[in-house]
Formats: structure tokens, C-alpha cells, sequence
């Protein structure tokens, strides 16, 4: 007995290891591929992840692009949105200057259920047995909410080292009505020590989140030498449009005054380009509004676009309300 208990135990360890090592490596493919990438996909992932955090909409993604490109929009986003960007661009660079989360971070959430000692202890375990992704997915674990666990699991991953920015929010998946009781159950049990079944499907969407941006920021990168075929027949039109194209690949979102003055052009010249890249569909309007536009790099944002139905899991939410839920006792 005592011989196929250690077998076993020797089996998961052989697996957790495996689940860690392609989880690790995604991350690094990750990395590896935004290194690629212009500065707008770096702006547009940390968006969606807030976006994941507040409200996982495409409006509420335009939102925040919108205010990006001209602060005036900070006036229409809604008080989670401004909360949570704020939180995870201040936590962000904060975390890779070795700075560790403390549970005052989230107290623009109110009243919530944080096992303080606990989680500040995961926080700060710089030294731990455990690796970065394993106190990630405690992190995440004993969180009193998946945004709470989500968001300091990414910061987890950038402070540690594994991840130079924050991309992805690690362990959210999509799931299907039937799986949240099954998801419900091996959290539950993650936390009354047994781990396996709760690290398999973390880790697993980890391993998926990760691939699936690659693929996405590869489209962004890839994107220019189509750009380039696209204004080939706009002749010496298409040289002011590019000068317009590169900056917006750089800062994601702008105003027809500010790309005038970066690019000294007059504010016609530039509105020009402009309508021409949105005609091309290189770029987009993002407020809807005939007064103060904001206009995007369109790549970004159809990459944004293509993962936020990934990102979007309220079973998630379920999951965490059924764990934190007071038991019946039999």
C-alpha cells in the first residue's frame, strides 16, 4: 500500500513538474513574441486585462483606448474601470522595481473576505520553495474574488520575473455551465490541501491563455507588410498616412491635434491621413462621438477584440461566489 501510495505521489510530482515546465515556456513564448510587437500591443494587452477585471466588454476596452489617446474620456469611464487601471499600471511598475502587493491595494473594492495574513504571505515569499507560477496560482487560490485572485497573480508573474509586463490575466477560462460545479469542487478542495485537480486546470489555462495571445500579438506583428500593400495606391498621399500609421503603432490611440504637433503637420493634413487609414481599415474611431474623436491602430484592437470572448468568464465569478459561501453542515 505504503509502495503505490509513493508511486503516486511520484506520478503527480512527475506531472505537476511537466504542467509547470509548459506553462513556464508559454509564458516565455509570450514574452518572446510582444519583444516583437510595437509599444501599441503592450498598451492594448494591460487594457484588456483591466477590461477582464472591470467590465469585459468591447466597449468598455474602446473606453480606456479612447481615454489613452485623450484624457478627457477619463470622464466617461466608469469608477471600476478608473479603480482597476490604475491599480494594475501603478501595481505593474511597482512590481517590476521589486515591489510587493499589500491587501490596501484592493481596498477600493470595500468589504471583502481577504485572508490578509495569508495572501500578504504568498506576496511576499520572493524566496519560497515554490516557484513564481506555483505562488501565482496560490495567489489566485485564496483570493477573495477572481478579479482580486486574476490581478494579483498577473502582478505575481511580473514582479517574479517570469513575465516582463503584464499580458494575460494566467488562470481565467472560459467555462462551460456544466463545469463550474466540477471547478467549484477542486478549488474548494485546493484549499483543504488537496491540489491536484485545481493546479491541472489552472495551469492548463495558463498553458492556453498564453498560446492563444502568441498567436494574436503574431498578427499584430505580422500586420505591416499588409499596411504597406494597402496604401500603395493612395501614391504620395500614402507617405503622410504612414508617418500617421508608425506613430499610432507606438502609442495606440491619438487625437487629430496631437498627431499634427508630433508630426508637424497641419491639422487638415492630418485629419486627412487619418480618414484615409479608417477607410483602409488601419485605424478606427473609438468614442463614437462627432466631437473630440480618438482614433486607434486597428491591429491592436481586432487582437484585443479576438481575445476578450477567451478573457470573458463570469462562470469564474460563480465559482468564487460558491466557494466563499458558508457549507451546510449534514
Amino acid at each position: 500500500m505504503k509502495t503505490n501510495i509513493k508511486a503516486l505521489n511520484i506520478m503527480y510530482q512527475y506531472k505537476l513538474s511537466r504542467q509547470l515546465e509548459e506553462a513556464a515556456d508559454e509564458l516565455g513564448r509570450l514574452d518572446a513574441t510582444c519583444a516583437l510587437a510595437p509599444r501599441s500591443v503592450e498598451i492594448a494587452l494591460i487594457f484588456l486585462a483591466v477590461t477582464g477585471l472591470a467590465e469585459p466588454t468591447p466597449a468598455s476596452f474602446a473606453a480606456l483606448v479612447a481615454a489613452q489617446g485623450d484624457p478627457l474620456h477619463d470622464a466617461l469611464l466608469s469608477p471600476g474601470l478608473l479603480a482597476w487601471r490604475e491599480l494594475m499600471t501603478t501595481e505593474e511598475r511597482r512590481a517590476r522595481s521589486g515591489a510587493r502587493l499589500t491587501v490596501a491595494c484592493f481596498a477600493f473594492l470595500g468589504d471583502q473576505a481577504f485572508q490578509k495574513d495569508r495572501l500578504e504571505a504568498i506576496w511576499r515569499e520572493s524566496h519560497s520553495s515554490q516557484s513564481v507560477i506555483e505562488r501565482a496560482l496560490d495567489s489566485a487560490a485564496w483570493s477573495p474574488s477572481r478579479a482580486v485572485g486574476e490581478a494579483s497573480a498577473a502582478l505575481l508573474l511580473c514582479g517574479g520575473g517570469r513575465t516582463d509586463r503584464v499580458r494575460i490575466l494566467p488562470f481565467a477560462e472560459r467555462v462551460a455551465d456544466d463545469d463550474v460545479a466540477e471547478r467549484s469542487a477542486a478549488l474548494l478542495a485546493y484549499r483543504e490541501g488537496q491540489s491536484g485537480e485545481w493546479t491541472a486546470l489552472a495551469l492548463g489555462a495558463l498553458a492556453t491563455r498564453a498560446r492563444a495571445a502568441q498567436l494574436a500579438v503574431k498578427k499584430v506583428i505580422d500586420a505591416p507588410a499588409r499596411e504597406d500593400e494597402s496604401l500603395r495606391p493612395l501614391g504620395r498621399a500614402a507617405i503622410t498616412a504612414r508617418d500617421v500609421l508608425a506613430l499610432l503603432r507606438q502609442r495606440l490611440s491619438a487625437t487629430i491635434p496631437s498627431l499634427a504637433e508630433a508630426l508637424g503637420l497641419s491639422r487638415p493634413a492630418a485629419n486627412d491621413a487619418v480618414e484615409r487609414l479608417v477607410m483602409l481599415a488601419l485605424a478606427r474611431e473609438v468614442t463614437g462621438r462627432a466631437r473630440d474623436r480618438v482614433f486607434a491602430y486597428e491591429a491592436p484592437c481586432a487582437m484585443a477584440e479576438s481575445l476578450l470572448d477567451a478573457a470573458t468568464d463570469s462562470s469564474i465569478d460563480v465559482i468564487s461566489s460558491r466557494i466563499d459561501r458558508p457549507r451546510s453542515r449534514a
